[in-house]
């Protein structure tokens, strides 16, 4: 039990290290990301997945094994986080900034996929 908190204590704070923008010439999150002070990182809104039975999942991976399926990436939650209905926005030297957290306990990776993202020229 000692060893399962002490993984999850770890898996939670490298979650939350983690940054989803990546870095390049032509972007300012890095500067950004500077800019935003401590107090505000800690108010983001988090929000907690509910949690999934990994044994139940994975005994079913078990039960397809032979049958030339292929490997379950993950389990997907349906959601509908958007700029409107959720997350922080953070006034910076140039603008704003819009950040939310996504929590899951027991997860072994958390992984996004977006729907209608638009992004405008210059962005």
């Amino acid at each position: 039990m000692k060893k399962l908190t002490v993984c999850f204590l770890l898996l939670v704070s490298i979650a939350f290290s983690l940054s989803a923008q990546i870095l390049t010439q032509k972007t300012e999150a890095k500067f950004i990301n500077d800019k935003i002070k401590l107090a505000d990182k800690a108010n983001i809104e988090v929000v907690t997945m509910p949690s999934v039975n990994v044994v139940k999942l994975l005994a079913e991976d078990e039960t397809e094994r032979g049958l030339d399926l292929p490997f379950r990436f993950g389990y997907i939650f349906n959601v509908n986080y958007n700029l409107s209905n959720s997350g922080t926005w953070t006034e910076v030297e140039r603008g704003r900034v819009w950040s939310l957290k996504i929590a899951s306990a027991g997860a072994y990776s958390i992984n996004l996929f977006y729907d209608n993202f638009f992004l405008p020229e210059g962005s």
